[in-house]
Parts: structure tokens; C-alpha cells; sequence
């Protein structure tokens, strides 16, 4: 099960399977033209928790 953060909190669970369905379905105004794609068909997945220095290492070698 994932969680859509569109729909109410006691009601925003969704089998992982079929979440691009739900999102189509039921939140056609966000879910636009589908997810974003890579070139290869990948969905592109953006991480917001992801800091500078989990990549950089703290700046350490």
C-alpha cells in the first residue's frame, strides 16, 4: 500500500500496483499527461529529502 497525499487522510491508501490508475481516475486535474519519463521510459522520481552533503560527503575526501 502506498499513501496518495491528494485524498483525505482517512481514506489515502492505494495498492502500489494500481496508484497511477487511482491517480488518473480519481485526480485527473493533477495527474495531467501521466508521470514524468526519462528517455527510456523510466519514471522520473524526485527525493526532496535528499541533502547536498549525503552526495558531497560533508566535503570530506
Amino acid at each position: 500500500m502506498v499513501t496518495c497525499n491528494l485524498c483525505p487522510p482517512d481514506d489515502n491508501h492505494v495498492h502500489a500496483d494500481s496508484i497511477l490508475d487511482h491517480l488518473r481516475l480519481m485526480h485527473p486535474d493533477e495527474y495531467g499527461d501521466g508521470p514524468a519519463r526519462w528517455p527510456d521510459g523510466g519514471n522520473v522520481v524526485v527525493d526532496t529529502t535528499i541533502e547536498p552533503d549525503d552526495i558531497t560527503n560533508g566535503g570530506q575526501q
